[in-house]
């Protein structure tokens, strides 16, 4: 028995692989933060969509070591989406 998809299968589908992605997203991001206070560390981490080209950019740098990546993406378009930790000083 042949059976036919239909485009809500596949729309819903991408739903649930976007929505995965985002969660992926968002712990990477969680966990070098949590490192970056547990370790005292500087962190800059940068994720590109390459479907999109969007990027997002967690910054715990309060000390400004990585403030060359942050003015050369400064002119990338899309424009990043900005983490930052102020509170580590």
């Amino acid at each position: 028995m042949v059976t036919i998809k239909k485009d809500s299968d596949h729309s819903s589908i991408r739903k649930l692989a976007r929505q995965k992605q985002c969660r992926r997203r968002t712990n990477m991001i969680k966990k070098a933060y949590e490192y970056s206070n547990i370790c005292n560390t500087d962190i800059y981490v940068g994720i590109r969509m390459q479907e999109t080209g969007q990027v997002y950019i967690l910054s715990a740098d309060p000390s400004g070591f990585w403030a060359f990546l942050s003015s050369h993406l400064s002119l990338y378009y899309p424009t990043p989406n900005l983490v930052a930790d102020d509170s580590k000083q």
